[in-house]
């Protein structure tokens, strides 16, 4: 069974960076960052919007987790993750007011599974990965398809 407790302490932890998030949410940047979202979607923008994907290099710039159980470290980097790309790029990604709870599901797109190869650096932290194509020639389509 999964355990869902949070220690009174990894509260304290959790309390500050929903402030700090929250605070993050509220400046005049947000909402000029919105409006040139919302503008660039339409096709009426300004400029090239900018929101740099941290996944292959997220250990490089997220701090040191503070929280001590299980359920408060994935809760704080789930915070980090909303504003990390504000505090370490400040790239045009906007920080949510809320903090989104993700359901972790999954299913095979036209029922045929994809599969992922992963590419780890000498000391086995992962630096990338790479789809595997199902279809290589579309004169050769699976079945299953």
């Amino acid at each position: 069974m999964i355990q869902f407790s949070i220690a009174s302490e990894d509260r304290i932890i959790l309390r500050e960076l929903a402030k700090k998030q929250l605070g993050y949410s509220q400046l005049p940047i947000m909402q000029e960052r919105i409006a040139q979202w919302l503008n660039h979607n339409e096709g009426n923008g300004t400029k090239p919007m900018i929101h740099v994907e941290i996944a292959t290099f997220e250990p490089d710039i997220m701090p040191k987790l503070q929280c001590q159980s299980e359920t408060g470290k994935k809760i704080e980097l789930g915070f980090y993750r909303n504003f990390i790309n504000y505090e370490q790029i400040d790239d045009d990604r906007v920080v949510p007011p809320y903090f989104p709870v993700h359901w972790d599901t999954w299913f095979h797109l036209f029922g045929a599974p994809i599969e992922k190869e992963h590419v780890s650096s000498p000391s086995g932290q992962g630096v990338g990965h790479r789809f595997k194509h199902i279809v290589a020639d579309l004169g050769s389509v699976p079945e299953q398809m």
